[in-house]
């Protein structure tokens, strides 16, 4: 994999380095931890102070674009970044059994109206 950086701006307000790469790979398209790591050993940063945004694959070629952000420090990387939520980590399970008795209870609309008429 051969990483190229194109763009590199120093954000002081927030205490991070905005960068703009190209990748080239081979086979699937990297994921965001590969990047990381990649950014981390040619930047010579702490790789969990890197935020990939984003990654754009090019259709038909073997070339993905990055944007990442590199942070200070974690403090500053904290205020910014979205730490995943509980929720995220743990997806809702409806039982069955509760669902279904939820639908046995609610009544149809032609019933309820009948209802009202009366």
């Amino acid at each position: 994999m051969e990483l190229k950086i194109i763009e590199k701006k120093d954000n002081k307000l927030l205490s991070r380095v905005e960068i703009i790469a190209e990748m080239v790979h081979e086979g699937p398209t990297p994921g965001y931890e590969v990047i990381r790591k990649a950014l981390a050993k040619q930047l010579d940063a702490d790789e969990s102070l890197i935020a990939v945004k984003h990654i754009y694959p090019s259709y038909g070629e073997s070339r993905v674009k990055i944007i990442a952000n590199i942070y200070e420090d974690k403090k500053a990387m904290e205020k910014i970044e979205p730490a995943p939520s509980e929720k995220a980590k743990k997806p809702t399970e409806e039982k069955p059994a509760e669902a279904a008795e939820e639908k046995k209870e609610e009544k149809p609309a032609e019933e309820k109206k009948e209802e009202g008429e009366k």
